[in-house]
């Protein structure tokens, strides 16, 4: 058997460069794209870098950037390792704003992942698995826009991407609320839409309701894949999500609540 293999340049064809090596994909960020408009080391590059909405091609965004200053293993950046809560940002400033994350990870002169970036990486990893694996979202009762926020069954927070739900088509604004029957502790949401049906979201609302009062925290573009947004510890009563604007009937694969640790 041949292994897979995925193709990565400026403009795919299976993946694309997001424009930078930071480690930060942009605040809309289509995975479609006329392939045809864009073409290694053109110019206007950052002009198509936010995908095209309408391109004709699926080509979502990989978002590379070293763990260290270089690319390369240099013994005096041994001290230059970048730190958890830096990590933590480039994560959530890449998976969490649909991209793949590439963090370069150059080995040493012994062919090893030094200590230092192996620490780094472990710290990563237990964020990431302490943060994402209770979602407090099944603790509520789900109601949508659709008939009056009739209650609907956990088809968005049931872990399964091929399961969704989608507004009437008479629906002025989607609507999916999470209500609570006591309130839980929280700091970081997660919608994704199912994209075997393709990318439709263009602007959409987050809000909190805590100690009877509704807060808006998160006016947000597109979704994708995966959409991640933190925000300050709160007491949750509920949650709203309002779709605003989607080029076409939204489809919503997975809504998630979590509370992450807090670093000292």
């Amino acid at each position: 058997m041949q292994p897979n293999a995925v193709i990565f340049s400026d403009a795919g064809p299976d993946i694309r460069w997001v424009g930078n090596e930071k480690g930060y994909a942009k605040e809309t960020n289509w995975s479609n794209i006329f392939r045809d408009s864009v073409y290694a080391g053109m110019p206007d590059f950052n002009r198509f870098s936010s995908g095209q909405e309408f391109g004709t091609h699926w080509i979502p965004t990989e978002t590379d950037v070293s763990i260290r200053p270089g690319w390369y293993y240099h013994k005096e950046q041994d001290s230059m390792v970048k730190s958890l809560n830096k990590l933590i940002d480039i994560y959530f400033n890449s998976v969490g704003l649909n991209s793949s994350l590439l963090l370069n990870i150059p080995v040493d002169r012994r062919g090893l992942i030094h200590e230092n970036d192996s620490l780094k990486l472990n710290q990563l990893g237990k964020f990431i698995k302490n943060t994402f694996s209770h979602n407090l979202a099944l603790k509520g009762e789900i109601k949508t826009s659709s008939n009056n926020f009739k209650k609907i069954k956990n088809i968005i927070n049931d872990d399964d991407h091929n399961t969704y739900w989608y507004p009437k088509k008479e629906d002025k604004e989607s609507i999916i609320e999470i209500r609570f029957k006591n309130p839980v502790f929280a700091n970081v949401l997660k919608i994704s839409e199912n994209i075997n049906l393709g990318q439709r979201i263009k602007k959409f609302h987050f809000e909190i309701k805590s100690k009877n009062k509704w807060e808006l925290i998160k006016t947000g573009s597109t979704v994708g894949n995966k959409r991640l947004i933190r925000f300050n510890d709160n007491q949750i009563d509920a949650i709203r999500i309002t779709i605003k604007e989607a080029k076409d009937i939204p489809f919503i694969s997975e809504i998630g609540l979590y509370k992450a640790p807090n670093l000292r």
